[in-house]
């Protein structure tokens, strides 16, 4: 942290007393090419302006009519690239377009050029792609796809860094979609011919800060390129995750619709529902339980616990009679009035203009009395649900008028039971409809949106891995699905299956017999923000041999091979329970505790990273806590574990069925620091990037937003600037430089003062000021009184955190 990344400074003259302020906009770099026909004027290698490329070569370079022209023979290779940080970089996503025409003979298969994002440096890409010719003249295509394009083409690519968080953003078309975390979509003009690319290409490691365009030697090109555009995408308060607008043929089963955005784990189900071929979702004719349904996704919306609202919007028709119901629920069920569903929120809409909220299972549950909506049967209206995960309390808007606002839930399920809604599935019921050309209620659009909370709780686990082994029977569990897993989760699986009752079992007496997998693309102890690393298992402890369960650093078939980095681990043995610290035969290693021969137990391993100890409970009971763990690798050698592979040994056991020890479930749990600035940055639900990014754009560094108490998520809240006065002192004026600095910092943060007399060519030095004292507050920051004399006829001060 010690780079000096962002200064609050104010100008002291006998008149004027002032705040430097900077501005950042999203745009990250733009070039049209506009503003000289000298090449040399768009390229400078050592200190380029915010619109400057660092090199253009290996072809013959022109400015014509506003567009840069490379000639380029066959044989020569060359760049038009960008190795020094865009301005405003790394982000978390952002957009990078530029218009294209190609000219070229009859080629095919031929890679035109290799393009690139990321850090600079060859082989420091987050994404890689490129553009080769298909066999016509003038032809080309995306490598990879099938689409082909001629003459000027806008190319535009969209990249998500997050590594959890899915962005929306506004295609070429103007329409939403949904990006998944860690990848990218590619268009060409209005057409997408990449959609949610994650292949090995794809570094997320690597930030977004630079580009290249590297021209391939072969063959010869003519290239026109114009408009480059490199946005960053802005973290919207919404993401938009399932959005249709019942396009498509007339069908009596709108099952068949197919959505613009949906997430993965999206199943539809219709009951007397279908498109009416004119874009709306309509009763298939009268009936009590006409409705149309679908699963959002493969968990419950609910269980992410970084999700705060979870919203839909719906355009429809209203009833002349009964009603039109819409909803959540956790369980799949024909109606909203089944009590085994679940129900709730959900908002019922009537034909004299009055709703009725229900908060839980029909009839239980806080309900609403009818109110006023402001609309007559069969008025068009957009009505727009949001339902607060945290409070539980509903907001309720048609037509832009507030019917209802923090309406509180009082869900139940069962009824009389107080619970917490589980939003799993949306349905939306047309209670006795006719169709939309007879009249009927109907839904012309619907979507859903979710936002992110801002903050997470510090300390709080975040699952990286979770597992029920359900599934059929199978003699291989590599094949098993997780609940939850990261990117970069590999199984493997060596002489173990799924008995098909949710149980890890062996498959055969071996000394060996193991399950393990990679936990993430990287270890997790690479990451020095995690604090602590935990699995929790559910297993049935042998009645012969063990069952061992722990870390590695690197991949091995069991865990006696030296050459694993094994450590720390736990060994479950008919009579006693053992830690291990390190490389087998090596480390430091418990006493024996206490046996489970042939008992299900719930064991929960901790591991502190930093401290390097571990913590050991069974069925709740502590066995040990802060067990110094003397790790060693290679044997002899005291080192850090490396925490990237877990591996389940289950050695000579037979099959569950037979009596053998078992898995039942297997959890792992990463907690991030709480301290200081790292706690402090990763208690945003978003990666807010280095210290010396400036997330929110609004020309602070996060390094700043830190030391004066602001948000990097929000422009508009900068924390506290330092603040001046004037105060005479006998006869003398002086100025009251008052500084704001974190009352937690510790010795972490070194805040000082500044002063020049000449921007232009004077030196800032930290002399000339005095501190009178400073205000102990006891909230977050403290202030520090810094006097300055007036004595110049100007004077620049500044403050300086590093």
């Amino acid at each position: 942290m010690g780079t000096r990344n962002r200064w609050l400074g104010v100008v002291i003259s006998a008149i004027m007393v002032g705040v430097w302020v900077c501005s950042v906009s999203a745009a990250l770099f733009e070039q049209d090419f506009s503003s000289s026909t000298n090449v040399a004027d768009y390229i400078d290698d050592t200190a380029p302006t915010a619109n400057q490329f660092t090199l253009i070569n290996g072809a013959t370079a022109s400015v014509e009519d506003g567009r840069l022209k490379l000639i380029k023979d066959a044989g020569v290779g060359g760049n038009i690239r960008r190795w020094i940080d865009m301005e405003g970089s790394p982000v978390t996503a952002m957009s990078f377009a530029f218009d294209m025409e190609l000219s070229f003979s009859e080629v095919a298969d031929t890679r035109l050029f290799t393009g690139t994002i990321g850090e600079e440096g060859s082989g420091n890409h987050w994404m890689a792609w490129g553009v080769e010719a298909t066999g016509t003249d003038n032809e080309w295509k995306v490598t990879g796809t099938t689409d082909a394009f001629t003459g000027v083409q806008t190319v535009t690519i969209f990249l998500n860094d997050s590594s959890e968080s899915p962005i929306s953003y506004t295609d070429p078309e103007g329409g939403t979609q949904l990006l998944a975390a860690n990848s990218y979509d590619v268009w060409v003009g209005a057409t997408q011919v990449a959609d949610g690319k994650t292949d090995a290409f794809v570094h997320p490691e690597k930030d977004l800060k630079v580009f290249d365009l590297g021209l391939v030697e072969a063959p010869s090109v003519a290239y026109y390129f114009d408009s480059f555009d490199v946005q960053k995408i802005p973290e919207s308060s919404m993401v938009t995750i399932y959005q249709d607008d019942f396009s498509g043929a007339a069908t009596n089963s709108a099952k068949v619709s197919v959505p613009e955005i949906s997430l993965p784990g999206f199943y539809p189900a219709s009951a007397l529902t279908g498109l009416d071929g004119n874009g709306r979702l309509e009763a298939a004719g009268a009936g009590a339980n006409a409705n149309y349904r679908f699963r959002i996704d493969t968990q419950p919306l609910t269980d992410d616990s970084q999700i705060q609202d979870i919203k839909y919007k719906v355009v429809m028709r209203t009833p002349t009679n009964d009603w039109i119901m819409i909803g959540f629920q956790q369980y799949n069920a024909n109606g909203l009035l089944t009590t085994e569903a679940d129900v709730g929120p959900v908002v019922q809409f009537n034909p004299n203009g009055t709703v009725i909220l229900r908060g839980g299972s029909y009839p239980a549950g806080n309900n609403s009395a009818g109110l006023p909506a402001y609309y007559t049967g069969s008025d068009i209206i957009i009505a727009e649900m949001t339902y607060h995960v945290g409070d539980q309390t509903m907001d309720l808007v048609i037509n832009d008028k507030i019917i209802a606002m923090a309406f509180d839930l009082g869900h139940e399920f069962p009824a009389g039971i107080s619970s917490d809604p589980v939003v799993y599935w949306l349905q939306a019921q047309l209670r006795n409809q006719q169709t939309a050309a007879n009249g009927g209620a109907y839904l012309d659009s619907l979507q859903i949106d979710v936002a992110y909370t801002k903050t997470i709780p510090l300390g709080a686990p975040v699952i990286v891995y979770q597992d029920d082994f359900s599934g059929p029977a199978t003699t291989a569990a590599s094949v098993s699905v997780p609940e939850v897993y990261s990117s970069g989760f590999s199984p493997i699986s060596f002489n173990t299956g799924l008995d098909g009752n949710g149980l890890l079992e062996s498959v055969g007496l071996n000394p060996n017999t193991d399950f393990r997998f990679q936990i993430a693309t990287d270890p997790l102890t690479d990451d020095v923000a995690v604090e602590d690393i935990k699995y929790t298992a559910e297993i049935r402890v042998p009645a012969n041999d063990w069952v061992m369960i722990g870390f590695q650093g690197a991949d091995s078939v069991g865990m006696l091979s030296e050459d694993a980095n094994v450590g720390p681990m736990v060994l479950f043995a008919p009579a006693y329970t053992k830690i291990f610290g390190g490389t087998w035969g090596g480390g430091n290693q418990t006493p024996n505790f206490q046996g489970y021969g042939s008992e299900v137990i719930t064991a929960e391993m901790t591991y502190h990273v930093t401290a390097q100890t571990v913590d050991l409970a069974i069925n709740g009971t502590t066995l040990t806590n802060g067990f110094a763990i003397g790790h060693e690798f290679p044997l002899g050698t005291n080192s850090d574990p490396v925490v990237n592979i877990l591996q389940v040994v289950l050695r000579n056991q037979t099959n569950a069925a037979s009596g053998g020890a078992y898995i039942d479930s297997l959890k792992v749990e990463k907690t991030f620091t709480t301290v200081g600035y790292v706690g402090w940055a990763l208690s945003w639900s978003v990666d807010i990037g280095a210290s010396t990014n400036d997330y929110d754009g609004d020309g602070l560094s996060n390094l700043y937003e830190y030391g004066l108490g602001g948000d990097p998520t929000d422009a508009l809240d900068q924390g506290t600037s330092p603040t001046v006065a004037i105060e005479n002192v006998g006869g003398t004026n002086w100025l009251n430089y008052v500084c704001p600095q974190r009352s937690d910092a510790g010795g972490e943060l070194t805040y000082s003062v500044e002063l020049t007399t000449n921007l232009v060519s004077g030196t800032w030095v930290n002399a000339g000021y005095s501190v009178l004292g400073t205000n102990v507050t006891g909230d977050s920051l403290d202030f520090v009184t810094n006097t300055v004399d007036m004595m110049e006829d100007q004077k620049f001060i500044r403050l300086i955190i590093e």
